[in-house]
Parts: C-alpha cells; sequence; structure tokens
C-alpha cells in the first residue's frame, strides 16, 4: 500500500490539484471518467492504494483511492457499497483498473453521478507506484511553492506593520498586500478598517454595520468555544479537528457578504481576531501569511493603544492647563501644544464646548473615550479639536475660520460622534462665544456657565450658547444672593402660597400671561381655559398680590422673579404651562 496524504497547509487545499488536474499527469494519460462528471473539481489533498472492499474504514477525506477490480468479483453489491462508504468519507475520486470481463454496474454509475463523485477508468497498462509518485511529487511541488509565496507574503506584511502610522493606515498597508479587505476585531472595543473598507461598508448603512458587528463577536464566541473544548481535551482527534479559521454568511436586506474570520487571539483577557471580506475570490497563500501575522497585528495595535494612552495623559494635562489659564499668552500655549505633538494656531478662532446630559440623574457620568472613537471617519476633524474630561465633564477645544458659530458640518459630525460614544442623543453641547487662543480660559468659564444654567433651568436643546439663554446669563451670578431671595418671596410667595392652599394654579396662570405678551387671549389659548376664566384669575392674582399687573414695571419686576426662581433651582412646575 502506498501513500502520499495530509498534504495541506492549516486546513486550506492546495490551489490547483483537483481530480480533474490528475488525468493530465504523464502515469493517468490514458485514463477517462467513467462517471461522476460533476465532481472533478473536488479537491485533492493526497493518494492511496487499497486493495480490500472496505475501502471507506482506509481512506481519508479528499483523497484519490487507487484499486484493482479484485476485491469487488465477488459481486456487484461490493462495489455500490465501497462507493457509497467513499462518497460518505469525502474521498476525491475513485481510479479503478479493471479486467476485461469486469462490467462495472449501472448503479455504481449512477450513484457516482448523483454523488457527484468521479470514478475513474485506469488501462491494464498503468502502474500504481507511478501514480503515486506523480501525486506525491505534484503536492509537494505545489506545497513548495505555497511556502515560497506564503515566506514573502508574510515578509511584505511584517514590512507594512513595521512602518509608523496608525492602525487605520497599518490596515490599508495589509490590504494592497493581500488584495483583500479586512476587519480588525477588539471584542467589545469595535471593528477598525482602512477608509477604503469603511467606503465600502457604507452601503449596508448603520444598522447592517451593527448587524455585521454583532454576527462577527458571535462566531468569534463559536472559535473560542472550540478552541477551549481543544485545549482542554487530551484526545488527540479532537484537537486536530478544530479549525484555524471559518467561513461564514452575513445577509442583510437583498445583499449576502461572504466573511472568513481567522484565528482569535487572547491577550490580557480580552479577544482579538482579522475578518475577511471574501468580495473577491481568496487567495490561500496570502490568507495563510495573514494568519501568521495577525498575533503580530494584535500586539502592534496593543503598543499602539498603550502609548496612545500615555500620549492622552500628557495631553489631557496641557488641555486642562489651558482651561484654567496656567499660560501666559496665546503664543505660549501654541509653542507649549507643538512640545506635545499638537496643532493649535494663533490665527483661528476659537470655541469651547462642554457636554451635558439633558437627565440630571447622569449628570457628569462621562466614560473615557480614545481620539479614534470621536473622530474616526471624518476627515480633518480630529485636526480641528481636542478634548478631556476635567472636573467630571467632556470638555472640547475647536477651532476653524472666524465665524459666530462653529462651521455646521463639523458640529453635526461632532454630535456624531458623542452620540455613539455616550450611547445616547439626549445632551446639549453648550457652546461659547468665539474668541482667541489666549481667551481659552475666558471662554471655558463661559461654557461652564452655560452647562450649569442649562441643567439648573432644565434647558433641552442639543446646542446652547449665552444668547440663547436671554437674561438667564445676566442673573446667574445674583443666584445665591439674599437680596434676590427677598426680592423673589416679595413677588411671588403670596401667589405660591396661596396655590398651595388651595391647589389652584395662578402662578402658572401668571407665568403664562407675561410670557404671552400680556394678551388674555393667546393665555387663554396657550392654556385651553376660557378667556372670561383668565380674567377672573388676573383679577384674583392682583388681590393677592395687591398691585396692578398691568403696568410695564410691575411686569418688569414679576418676570425678573420669575427668571430668578428659575435660576435658584426650584420646582417650575408651580408657574409654568
Amino acid at each position: 500500500m502506498g501513500t502520499a496524504k495530509n498534504l495541506q497547509i492549516k486546513g486550506h487545499n492546495l490551489e490547483g490539484l483537483t481530480v480533474e488536474s490528475l488525468l493530465a499527469l504523464d502515469s493517468m494519460k490514458e485514463s477517462y471518467v467513467i462517471a461522476g462528471q460533476d465532481g472533478l473539481s473536488h479537491p485533492v489533498d493526497g493518494a492511496t492504494v487499497i486493495d480490500m472492499p472496505d475501502l471507506g474504514n482506509w481512506a481519508s477525506e479528499n483523497e484519490v483511492v487507487i484499486v484493482t477490480d479484485y476485491p469487488f468479483r465477488g459481486g456487484p453489491m461490493t462495489l455500490l457499497s465501497a462507493v457509497q462508504s467513499l462518497a460518505k468519507q469525502n474521498a476525491a475520486a475513485l481510479c479503478i483498473k479493471t479486467s476485461k470481463n469486469f462490467v462495472v454496474p449501472p448503479k455504481v454509475l449512477d450513484l457516482c453521478n448523483q454523488e457527484n463523485f468521479a470514478l475513474i477508468k485506469l488501462p491494464l497498462s498503468s502502474i500504481f507506484s507511478n501514480i503515486i509518485y506523480d501525486i506525491t511529487s505534484t503536492l509537494l511541488r505545489k506545497k513548495a511553492d505555497h511556502f515560497k509565496q506564503l515566506q514573502l507574503c508574510t515578509e511584505e506584511l511584517i514590512e507594512a506593520l513595521q512602518r509608523p502610522g496608525k492602525i487605520d493606515e497599518k490596515l490599508a498597508g495589509i490590504e494592497r498586500i493581500l488584495e483583500h479587505k479586512i476587519i480588525f476585531v477588539h471584542k467589545g472595543h469595535g471593528l477598525y478598517f482602512s477608509e477604503s473598507t469603511r467606503l465600502f461598508l457604507d452601503q449596508f448603512g448603520d444598522r447592517g454595520v451593527q448587524l455585521i458587528r454583532s454576527r462577527i463577536y458571535k462566531e468569534m464566541e463559536k472559535l473560542l468555544r472550540k478552541k477551549k473544548i481543544a485545549e482542554d481535551s487530551l484526545a488527540e482527534d479532537l484537537q486536530s479537528s478544530h479549525p484555524d479559521s471559518h467561513g461564514f454568511i452575513i445577509p442583510y436586506q437583498d445583499q449576502r457578504m461572504r466573511m472568513i474570520l481567522l484565528p482569535v487571539y487572547r491577550l490580557e483577557e480580552e479577544a482579538y481576531s482579522i475578518a475577511v471580506i471574501q468580495d473577491i475570490p481568496l487567495n490561500w497563500s496570502k490568507i495563510s501569511a495573514l494568519e501568521r501575522v495577525g498575533r503580530i497585528l494584535t500586539l502592534e495595535y496593543q503598543n499602539m493603544t498603550e502609548i496612545r494612552r500615555l500620549q492622552k495623559k500628557y495631553e489631557d494635562k496641557f488641555i486642562i492647563n489651558c482651561l484654567t489659564g496656567k499660560y501666559g499668552s496665546g503664543s505660549d500655549i501654541s509653542f507649549s501644544a507643538r512640545t506635545h505633538d499638537l496643532y493649535l494656531p494663533t490665527d483661528k478662532t476659537y470655541w469651547i464646548i462642554v457636554v451635558d446630559y439633558f437627565e440630571t440623574s447622569e449628570y457628569l457620568q462621562y466614560s473615557s473615550f480614545s481620539s479614534e472613537e470621536l473622530s474616526n471617519g471624518h476627515d480633518n476633524i480630529q485636526e480641528r479639536w481636542l478634548y478631556t474630561t476635567y472636573a467630571g465633564k467632556l470638555t472640547i477645544i475647536l477651532f476653524d475660520e472666524a465665524a459666530e458659530l462653529p462651521p455646521q458640518f463639523i458640529l453635526a459630525s461632532l454630535k456624531a460622534q458623542l452620540s455613539t460614544a455616550l450611547n445616547t442623543d439626549r445632551f446639549r453641547m453648550c457652546v461659547s462665544d468665539p474668541g482667541n487662543l489666549s481667551d481659552i480660559p475666558e471662554l471655558y468659564q463661559q461654557a461652564l456657565t452655560i452647562a450649569e444654567i442649562s441643567r439648573i433651568c432644565d434647558i433641552q436643546r442639543s446646542l446652547i450658547q449665552e444668547k440663547d439663554l436671554g437674561t438667564l446669563s445676566i442673573l446667574f451670578p445674583l443666584r445665591k444672593c439674599k437680596t434676590a431671595d427677598r426680592y423673589v418671596k416679595r413677588f411671588l410667595d403670596p401667589l405660591v402660597q396661596y396655590d398651595k392652599n388651595q391647589r389652584s394654579q395662578l402662578c402658572q396662570t401668571l407665568y403664562t400671561y407675561l410670557m404671552n405678551n400680556s394678551s388674555v387671549k393667546e393665555t387663554a389659548e396657550a392654556l385651553f381655559t376660557h378667556y372670561n376664566t383668565i380674567t377672573y384669575r388676573l383679577e384674583r392674582i392682583e388681590r393677592i398680590l395687591g398691585f396692578s399687573i398691568r403696568s410695564g414695571e410691575a411686569q418688569f419686576n414679576l418676570r425678573l422673579a420669575f427668571e430668578l426662581k428659575r435660576l435658584f433651582g426650584k420646582s417650575s412646575e408651580d408657574y409654568q404651562a
């Protein structure tokens, strides 16, 4: 019994060696297929000669079995049973050298056609040792070619990984070598890809990308479980059956994305892998090379992340010094920025943005971000802002050309990235007035004040400037003034007490009346109340307060009292519609 088998590379069949290609070998020139024509594309990993009828017990997957008709002279059912077992074993083909009197039963031919299993008739002159030698030589030659290509591709990939650049730039370099789109996966932290791959994924939309992410995570879990079972098992056959990579299909609407997930690496309890998009036929030599450098890419990512984390620590300290006025001038700030490898020009307009949640219960609950999370996929955005989390508040320094507000596309991009990072869109961006680089400490205090007023007064707008606050920004310094407190009590407390005692809504009526330009008709419409009822309430209000509310001075005092009460942080339900 001769054999030449298991010549595979990491579970992948060597490209080009199929049943059909065997027919071109010198030792099989006079051979021909008598059944199972559709099985000629079956891959071949080896060949073996067997002289017993129970072929399936001796043959391996993707193996060519070579026999004479001697084991089957006991009857046609013997050959039929042998072909059935070989097809079940997923053998590549059966090559049989028959005597002149031996006839292959029609049932065997039908079975071969049905199972797409190639049945090849060898001439009487064929020499089995020559066939085995030719197949073995071909496999070894292809294996040598494969390893040569594999080594060259591996060297190119390592060189690409050693070039300086961010993770997306390194991925772009790898894709140019592989001619395949890839996704680097850090489970729980997201997907990383080159700009060209991002454009490719854009066709699936946000929901599609979310589906792709969740499916890749699911497949990673499958591989990790199989790996754990194989590592824990003492059975050699189970360990050898564990695949290094596997393919899957992600259906989305009318599209189907084919992917292959390469081995999953665990470093410091975190899982990493590389997903290859099969938008073109796969080149297994290149995929095998990518498997080789997968761990190197993972370590490179970890190193870059750690370096970036350290850089961010020093950047944060610099930004906080800018916000708190530790530098003497704009030139000092610009010079210090360059020492931190940052760019803050002196000839640009600057804004400070403080980000705050709508829900006061979540106030100051921010996570830590990476700059990639805030700017990934938005050209030139990261170059226009710096950010830090200081005193629990996410604070952004943003610059551009002179304008009252930063360009809308920057604000829109920033809001979109924050929505993803914060996992909510219920937040406000409190934007300072424009200023120079040296004005940053003052602009920061202004943005802080806008955020504080907006939170106290529950202003739920996604973008707020000081001009949107009206008199609130002027009155804000008085929020802890005892004189202001006595002012509010003098003008509003009689109504507040009356409403509490009588369970009425006179404060609400008065506030709505003042906010509708003292129009009884508009007040009635706003409160969905009859005109005469509003008139009666206003008369009662005047009796309780002890003065007319029709004069300009009285209305000014009452408006001012209402605004101060909002700033005191007291409940507004007793006077607002």
